[in-house]
């Protein structure tokens, strides 16, 4: 591979986990108050809702830059802060799975191990040939 590659999550990879777990949350509120001296109307119901809708769209506001970028030097972890772990420090990559959830873990020589935000199995039907790719390079670096 010549050139940068890069991978980042998908606005239905970041928005939907954080929208469902809003409206579930927000469905248990209604139902359980419901059954109360003071249950949640509809006008309560739909600022609860709006709440959500607002909150996922921060969500993928705020992370559409997270991810990793493949160099021919180093892998470049892209995020708040932006973190370059070279190639040669890089002792295994590993794909694990979490809530039936497949990410990437990287173990670098100075003990530690960073779970890559992307790429991420979630809503995404090419994750195993990003997680190869990801793999091919540091193989190709060393």
């Amino acid at each position: 591979m010549n050139g940068a590659v890069s991978f980042k999550l998908g606005t239905l990879q970041l928005v939907l986990p954080v929208l469902l777990g809003l409206l579930a949350g927000t469905a248990l509120l209604y139902g359980g108050l419901a059954f109360t001296a003071q249950p949640m109307d509809l006008s309560e119901l739909g600022q609860c809702v709006l709440a959500a809708i607002v909150a996922s769209a921060v969500v993928a506001f705020l992370y559409r830059r997270h991810g990793v970028s493949l160099t021919a030097d180093a892998l470049v972890v892209l995020g708040d802060r932006r973190r370059q772990v070279p190639w040669r420090d890089i002792l295994r990559l590993e794909v694990q799975r979490t809530c039936g959830v497949s990410r990437v873990a990287v173990y670098t020589a100075d003990g530690r191990r960073t779970m890559l935000r992307a790429p991420m199995s979630l809503f995404d039907g090419e994750f195993d040939q990003k997680a190869q790719a990801l793999v091919q390079r540091w193989q190709g670096s060393r």
